[in-house]
Formats: structure tokens, C-alpha cells, sequence
């Protein structure tokens, strides 16, 4: 099965995707590790401003422009949901975290 041509072609574009993807997904971490510092900063705000982490209509706007364009690039609308939806839960928990840390010190 695995010596159809096809199959193997196939095989060796998902690998050489795999390996662009691998490369992309460094860089993604480097900016999801500066967006992170950035909501440390901004839970600080909150904590002073006694605002909550998760602000449900920035987290409903974002989404929809993320299912729009996932759309277009034909990903289904639940997988792109379930991506942006741990993205925010991890910058929510970040928050969380720095508040905590806030209210310690104080």
C-alpha cells in the first residue's frame, strides 16, 4: 500500500508542510510569548482598575474575524473556535495569575 505512487507523493507534501508548519510555529511562539508579556501588563491595569480578565465582546469580535478568515482558507469554523477559545482561556488564566500576584503584594 505504502509504494502507490500517489500515496507517496501525498505523504511527502504533508512532511514538507510539516516541516514549514514547524518552522512557523516557532515563530508564532516567540510572538505569543511577547503578546503574554504584554497581558501581564495589561492584568496589572485591570487589577488597579478592578476590571475582570475575560471581556466577552473583544473575545466575540476577534472570533468571528478569525472564523471569517479561517472560512476563506476552508477551515471549519469549530476548529478555529477551538483554537482562539484556548488562546484567550491561557490569557485569561495569565491574568488571573497576575492578579493574584498584585493583590499578594498589596
Amino acid at each position: 500500500m505504502s509504494d502507490i505512487p500517489e500515496l507517496v507523493a501525498e505523504r511527502q507534501a504533508i512532511d514538507n508542510i510539516d516541516d514549514q508548519i514547524e518552522i512557523k510555529f516557532g515563530e508564532i511562539m516567540v510572538l505569543v510569548a511577547e503578546r503574554w508579556e504584554h497581558v501581564g501588563h495589561v492584568a496589572t491595569i485591570k487589577s488597579v482598575l478592578n476590571l475582570e480578565a475575560y471581556q466577552p465582546e473583544r473575545f466575540k469580535q476577534m472570533l468571528e474575524r478569525l472564523k471569517i478568515q479561517g472560512a476563506g482558507l476552508g477551515l471549519r469554523s469549530v476548529f478555529v473556535e477551538k483554537i482562539w477559545t484556548d488562546f484567550q482561556d491561557e490569557s485569561i488564566a495569565i491574568q488571573q495569575d497576575v492578579s493574584s500576584s498584585d493583590a499578594i503584594i498589596e
